[in-house]
């Protein structure tokens, strides 16, 4: 009966009452929600960035140092909780350095570490899609055409192959 009422109030909009704060959750959600998209628009092109840049550059140079050092990272990043870095930078930034605030909400200072791990947390993925989608686009035939043209190296990475290449990154996204 309890799981019927919900379902019912769920589906007319009425998420119920939050017991700590005695408002409506649909309230709280919203002021939060205005937050959520201060904090994470302008952190979306760099995770973007800091994703495409290293991801393009390790599936051009495959099997190079970097290459490998590319992986290596995007891997570590990968295993490491998102929210086991965040009490990382908090501690180090925060607790032993004195420098970003801690909590709440403020100005530029108290976006910065929360961005960092939205970074840290999203880019490796794209990093590691774009490597590999770079890997199989660089063996495909019209890429060897364009090689055989005698473009430049970078003419035929970004002429030929990353627009094929991202097409996967933008799914991902």
């Amino acid at each position: 009966i309890q799981y019927r009422e919900f379902i019912t109030s769920l589906v007319s909009g009425d998420l119920g009452t939050s017991i700590r704060h005695n408002k409506s959750t649909v309230t709280l959600f919203g002021d939060r929600f205005i937050n959520t998209l201060v904090l994470v628009g302008p952190v979306i092109p760099l995770v973007f960035l800091f994703g495409i840049a290293p991801g393009m550059i390790a599936g051009a140079r495959r099997g190079s140092i970097y290459d490998k050092g590319v992986r290596l990272m995007a891997v570590s990043s990968l295993a490491l909780p998102s929210f086991f870095l965040a009490l990382i930078l908090v501690y180090v930034f925060s607790i032993k350095l004195g420098l970003l605030p801690v909590s709440r909400m403020g100005g530029i200072t108290h976006h910065i570490l929360p961005s960092v791990t939205i970074i840290a947390f999203l880019s490796p993925g794209i990093t590691r899609i774009l490597r590999s989608s770079m890997v199989e686009v660089m063996d495909t035939d019209y890429v060897r055409l364009a090689r055989s043209k005698g473009l430049s190296e970078w003419v035929v990475i970004w002429k030929h192959s990353l627009k094929n290449a991202i097409i996967p990154v933008l799914s991902y996204g």
